[in-house]
């Protein structure tokens, strides 16, 4: 009895501050932000630990009831929804997303600023968006102009959007619960994923994708462990069109001995990626579609500790902020690390690959220039199918770059707050690989 008390506590801690968070905390208001965040992330582990096996589906539905209680709400910590209904506005109105930026349409057909709503989505976007190219792959897009060609008002729109994100969700849960079966794992982890405030709020309430992103890839991975491999091509192609975050994985189908069957798995990946990126590519689309990606390397950053703390020495050194030398640097690193990382673990079973991707995947974050808090939501979800628990910190550690849209915002407050997420999170990861390590070893077993 005292264990489902405890549970069904935590539950509604989860669902109290949640809710709160999305109607009643302003992005601008950190302290409450991060106190009720930490309620609700208290709440998940009280429910993650002492809830049994027969309070399972209690647990799943009352997650499940909390994003569908959100389904209607205007996003507070995030501005991107804007961005996302203007494109498929424009979609509607025979525009490519990728060839013309908000400004240069508004320029050069100032009829569309006419639109009471149209000017409401390019001021709400803000002056960074609307002054470059979209960097939301074609799923994305394809989303985006279902919402607006459905919805009737912004707040439909909105709506719909949402219905696409916790319709991931549910996907998630009901795939990951099969994966989870399938690697002899306690089902209770994919609570990690339903109570976690983070997803909540990241995915269901600001209206992010990565949700949706790994959904699609869940569904591939599953495929292919049931031998429908080109079925399992196509929902891998629809992951990367949705978000390219999930290419990172593709180098582990090149498997020890099976090296043709991996090329051409992920051949068939590439083709269907091909195929219905197209029609959005064409007519100078791949030009803007990169421009804006490479400023992800060059330009943008944001709540990255390592490359933080490089660019600080080399721009102290330089005299100039220098992201548009080490941004490119630390791709290559990473890219090279992760190539280097498979090769050497390619003959590991194939159930092992979620090990292996959430290692790859947070190599890829520690190296990037930009690390919003809902990228974090793919290491969380790839290490929900292993024994690491340092994604799960980091989905609460995460919250702390919020800081950043404080009112009266002190810069060097900003990146203590970022030193000590980094440093808790690495020391938690280096932590538990050394365990690991020694746990197999101990075992006789090479690793």
């Amino acid at each position: 009895m005292r264990d489902k008390i405890f549970a069904y506590t935590g539950l509604l801690l989860v669902a109290f501050s949640t809710i709160y968070i999305v109607f009643e905390v302003p992005r601008t208001d950190f302290w409450s932000l991060i106190s009720f965040y930490t309620v609700g992330f208290g709440g998940m582990v009280l429910s993650c630990k002492y809830a049994s096996a027969k309070d399972l589906f209690v647990m799943l539905f009352g997650g499940l009831i909390v994003r569908f209680l959100l389904i209607n709400v205007t996003p507070e910590l995030s501005n991107d929804f804007y961005r996302f209904i203007w494109d498929g506005e424009m979609m509607k109105l025979g525009l490519l997303p990728y060839v013309k930026t908000p400004d240069e349409i508004i320029s050069s057909s100032p009829e569309i600023f006419q639109n009471a709503e149209l000017r409401a989505l390019y001021h709400g976007m803000g002056e960074l968006s609307s002054g470059n190219h979209s960097n939301y792959p074609p799923i994305n897009e394809f989303l985006f102009f279902m919402a607006a060609k459905l919805g009737s008002t912004l707040s439909a729109k909105v709506m719909i959007l949402r219905i696409f994100t916790i319709l991931a969700d549910i996907g998630i849960v009901f795939v990951g619960l099969s994966l989870l079966k399938m690697k002899e794992m306690d089902l209770k982890k994919i609570l990690f994923f339903v109570l976690n405030p983070f997803f909540i709020l990241e995915f269901t309430a600001n209206l992010h994708f990565e949700g949706v992103m790994m959904c699609f890839f869940l569904i591939a991975f599953w495929l292919y462990l049931k031998e429908l491999k080109l079925l399992s091509g196509l929902f891998f192609a629809f992951s990367i069109l949705t978000k390219m975050m999930t290419m990172i994985f593709l180098p582990f189908f090149l498997r020890k001995g099976n090296w043709k069957k991996g090329l051409i798995y992920i051949g068939s990946v590439a083709l269907f990626t091909v195929i219905f990126a197209y029609p959005f590519f064409m007519n100078a689309g791949w030009e803007g579609y990169n421009s804006a990606n490479s400023l992800y390397f060059k330009q943008f950053e944001f709540n990255a500790g390592l490359y933080f703390a490089f660019n600080g020495i080399v721009s102290a050194i330089a005299g100039f902020n220098a992201i548009q030398y080490i941004g490119p640097l630390f791709a290559f690193m990473a890219l090279c690390g992760i190539l280097v990382w498979y090769y050497k673990k390619q003959d590991k079973p194939l159930l092992e690959g979620f090990e292996l991707w959430t290692i790859a995947f947070f190599i890829y974050l520690l190296m990037s220039t930009t690390v919003h808090p809902w990228y974090i939501g793919v290491l969380v979800l790839v290490g929900l199918f292993t024994n690491y628990l340092f994604p799960v910190v980091w989905s609460f550690l995460a919250y702390l770059s919020y800081y950043f849209y404080a009112e009266n915002m002190s810069e060097g407050l900003f990146y203590t707050f970022v030193g000590i997420e980094y440093l808790v999170v690495i020391g938690v990861a280096i932590y538990e690989v050394k365990s690991k390590k020694e746990k197999v070893k101990s075992a006789g077993v090479d690793v």
